[in-house]
C-alpha cells in the first residue's frame, strides 16, 4: 500500500511543474513554500526518530504512529497545495488513485470525501475528460517518459481555461512497491483577472480571525494554540489541566427536520450557556460542526472536573425554544487530564475525542475519563478501519449467501448476501460482527455498500444466465447509506447494468436503524420502493417501533434469531414470535424467522403460522456456485 511520496521527489514534481517565484507576486510567498518543505522534512525525521525507539511496541502502536505522521504529512500537503493552487495524484498501473491533495477545487463538485476516493480509478475521481485522458496514459505508456499536456475545462469560455497537466512515472526504487505508479501534477491555466481575484483571496485568508464566524467562540486554530500554552504552563509550574471534548447529541436530527438555521440558533444557545457557567480563566471554543472543546487549568481534584462536566450536560439538556417548539439535545463528554496523559495538544485532544465516543456508546448525554482501556480499543477500532480501506482497494472482500426456505412450498425462494473478510488478509480474523458496526459509524460503509450491492447483483445475473428460477436477493442497507441522495441512482444504474428486475431486490434494515433515519431518509425509503425493490427489517423485536411506518414502508418482517434460538424452552419468546408473525399477517407483511437450526424450531413458527425462515437448518451461508447448486436442486430436509 502506498504511503507517502518522498519530499525531495515531490519538490522535483513542483518545480517541474512550472512553479516558481513569479508564480506568487511575492517572493516571500515561494520562501513560505521551501519553509513548509523544511519542515516537513524535519518533522517526518523527529516522527522517525520516535518510531525506532519504540519498535518494542505493539503492532497497533506503531500503526497510530503512522496514522500520526501521515496526518501530519496530508496536512501539510494540503497547504502547499493550495498554496502553489495544484492538485496531485499518485496513480498506480491500473488507474487506482493511491494520493489525492486537492488545491484547486477540482473535486469540490463531487461531493465526496477524500477517503472515499482513495483507491477508484482516476476517470472515476475525474469523469471528465481530463481524468479519461490521464487513464489512457496510464494503461497505453510502457516507455514511462514524463508526459505534458492540456485539458479543456467543462464549459470552457475560451483557449485560456484549461486544465495544465504533467506526469511523471515513479521508479520502483520511488514507490518501494516493485510496481509502476505516476505521479500526477494538475494545474488550471487562469487570465488576469482570475490571478487577481486569487491574490486578493490568499491576502484575505493571511487576515483571517481566530474567531468562529457563528458563535464568536475561539475556533479551532486558537484553541490548539491556547492548549499548547497552557501544557507549557502546566509542565513548567507543575500543574494538572484537563480537556473536555464536547458533542451535542440528538442535534443532527434538528438540523435534519428543521432546517440549518434552527441548528444554529441551538449552536449559538449552547455556546453561550456554556459560556456563563465556565470561569473567566477556562478557554472554552467550537472546533466545528456541533464540536466544542474547553481547556480548564489549575485544577485541583477530579471532583472538580465532575461538578463542571455534569454542570454542562445539566445545562445542554434545558429545552431550547425556537419559535412555537421546544427542541431537546444532550451533550457527551470526553475528558482527557493533563501532562498526565500527554504534553502534546493533538494526542490530548485526540484522546479527549476517545473518551467522548464512549460516553456515546454508553448512552450518550453523559461524560468519560481517557483511559488505557479505551486507547486500546480505539487503536484497534484504527487498525481494523485501515485494514477496510486496504482491503477494498486489494479486493480482499467477498460474498456468501445463506438461503431462505418458504415453508409453504418447500423451495428456496430467495438467498441473503453476506459480507466477509479474507481470514489471510489481516494478522488476525475479523469477523463482521466486529468490522460491520465500525464501517457502519465511518463513511467507508458508503464504498462496502456499492461493492456489496454491484457484486450481489453481478452474481444474481450470473445465476439467471445458468438458469436459476426467479428468486429474491437480500442486501443489508445501513443507515448511513440512505442519509446519501445518490444512493437511489446508483441501485437504478447498477439494475439496469445486470439486467436485474427491481422485485428481485430486497433491502434489509435494522429495526433500531429503520426509527433512527431522518425524514430524508424515509424519502430515500419511499423512492427505492417506487423503483420496485422490497423493504425488509431485521432484528424484529429488539426495539421500538412505528406500526404506522410499518405500513408504508415495509414488506416483510424478519424475526430476531435471539427469540428463535429458545423458542422451544421460553414461554414469553414463543408468546412474543407468535404475536409478531399475527401482527405482520394483518398488516400484509411476509415474515422470515432468523436462525433456525433445529427441525423442532422450524416446526414451531411454521405452526404459528411463518412464511419463511432462514438459518443452518436450510443451508449454511455458502460461496455463489454451492448456493446456486442448493437453488437448482430444490430443498431436501
Amino acid at each position: 500500500m502506498y504511503e507517502y511520496p518522498i519530499d525531495e521527489q515531490f519538490k522535483r514534481w513542483l518545480e517541474a511543474s512550472g512553479i516558481h517565484a513569479d508564480d506568487f507576486g511575492n517572493p516571500r510567498q515561494w520562501k513560505a513554500v521551501e519553509r513548509l518543505i523544511s519542515n516537513l522534512l524535519a518533522e517526518k525525521k523527529r516522527e522517525l526518530l520516535r518510531l525506532e525507539e519504540s519498535l518494542e511496541s505493539s503492532a497497533v502502536e506503531i500503526q497510530e504512529m503512522l496514522g500520526s505522521m501521515r496526518r501530519i504529512f496530508d496536512q501539510r500537503c494540503r497547504t502547499l497545495s493550495q498554496l502553489a493552487s495544484l492538485a496531485f495524484f499518485i496513480v498506480d498501473e491500473r488507474g487506482r488513485c493511491l494520493e489525492i491533495q486537492d488545491g484547486v477545487g477540482i473535486l469540490s463538485a463531487k461531493g465526496e470525501e477524500r477517503e472515499e476516493l482513495l483507491g477508484r480509478r482516476i476517470d472515476e475521481v475525474l469523469t471528465t475528460r481530463l481524468g479519461r485522458s490521464i487513464l489512457s496514459i496510464v494503461e497505453n505508456d510502457r516507455e514511462g517518459n514524463e508526459r505534458s499536456f492540456e485539458v479543456p475545462l467543462e464549459n470552457a469560455e475560451g483557449p485560456q481555461d484549461t486544465w495544465s497537466v504533467r506526469m511523471h512515472r515513479l521508479s520502483k526504487a520511488e514507490t518501494g512497491q516493485g510496481r509502476r505508479e505516476w505521479a500526477v501534477i494538475v494545474r488550471r491555466r487562469r487570465n488576469e483577472e482570475e490571478d487577481r481575484c486569487e491574490d486578493k483571496t490568499k491576502s484575505d485568508m493571511s487576515r483571517m480571525p481566530l474567531r468562529d464566524a457563528l458563535t464568536g467562540l475561539p475556533n479551532r486554530q486558537a484553541l490548539l494554540e491556547s492548549l499548547e500554552l497552557a501544557l507549557e504552563r502546566a509542565q513548567r509550574y507543575k500543574r494538572h489541566g484537563a480537556v473536555f471534548f464536547i458533542d451535542l447529541d440528538r442535534f443532527k436530527e434538528i438540523n435534519d427536520s428543521v432546517g440549518h438555521q434552527a441548528g444554529d440558533i441551538v449552536l449559538k444557545e449552547i455556546a453561550d450557556r456554556i459560556r456563563r457557567i465556565v470561569r473567566k480563566s477556562d478557554i472554552f471554543g467550537r472546533l466545528g460542526g456541533d464540536e466544542f472543546l474547553l481547556i480548564l487549568e489549575e485544577i485541583s481534584s477530579a471532583d472538580t472536573l465532575i461538578h463542571v462536566a455534569q454542570k454542562i450536560i445539566d445545562e445542554v439538556n434545558r429545552p431550547i425554544r425556537i419559535g412555537d417548539m421546544n427542541y431537546h439535545v444532550g451533550a457527551s463528554i470526553g475528558i482527557t487530564i493533563f501532562p498526565r496523559d500527554s504534553v502534546e495538544s493533538e494526542t490530548l485532544l485526540r484522546y479527549a475525542d476517545r473518551a467522548m465516543y464512549r460516553a456515546k456508546q454508553e448512552g450518550r448525554n453523559r461524560y468519560h475519563f481517557y483511559s488505557r482501556e479505551i486507547d486500546r480499543e480505539a487503536k484497534k477500532r484504527s487498525m481494523i478501519e485501515k485494514v477496510l480501506k486496504s482491503a477494498l482497494r486489494e479486493e480482499a472482500f467477498y460474498l456468501l449467501f445463506q438461503p431462505r426456505l418458504n415453508l409453504g412450498t418447500g423451495t428456496v425462494t430467495g438467498v441473503e448476501a453476506l459480507l466477509r473478510l479474507d481470514e489471510h488478509y489481516s494478522r488476525e480474523m475479523i469477523p463482521p460482527s466486529l468490522f460491520i458496526p465500525i464501517a457502519e459509524e465511518s463513511d467507508i460503509i458508503l464504498r462496502i455498500g456499492r461493492w456489496v450491492f454491484t457484486q450481489a447483483c453481478r452474481t444474481l445475473y450470473e445465476w439467471q444466465r445458468r438458469g436459476a428460477p426467479s428468486i429474491t436477493m437480500t442486501i443489508n442497507l445501513s443507515r448511513r447509506q440512505l442519509q446519501h441522495n445518490d444512493w437511489n441512482h446508483f441501485v437504478d444504474e447498477t439494475l439496469r447494468k445486470y439486467q436485474i428486475k427491481p422485485k428481485s431486490i430486497e433491502f434489509d434494515i435494522s429495526e433500531s436503524a429503520f426509527m433512527s433515519l431522518s425524514n430524508d431518509g424515509y424519502g430515500l425509503l419511499k423512492d427505492l420502493k417506487t423503483l420496485g425493490c422490497g423493504i425488509s427489517i431485521d432484528d424484529f423485536g429488539t426495539g421500538s417501533s412505528s406500526l404506522v411506518l410499518f405500513q408504508d414502508f415495509v414488506d416483510r418482517l424478519k424475526i430476531d434469531r435471539r427469540f428463535i434460538q429458545d423458542i422451544t424452552r421460553n414461554g414469553r419468546y414463543r408468546t412474543l414470535v407468535k404475536a409478531s408473525i399475527a401482527m405482520a399477517q394483518a398488516m400484509g407483511l411476509g415474515t422470515v424467522a432468523e436462525g433456525v437450526e433445529t427441525a423442532e424450531q422450524k416446526r414451531y413458527v411454521q405452526i404459528m403460522g411463518c412464511g419463511e425462515v432462514q438459518g443452518f437448518l436450510v443451508g449454511k451461508p455458502e460461496k455463489s456456485d454451492k448456493a446456486l447448486n442448493l437453488i437448482l436442486s430444490g430443498y431436501r430436509n
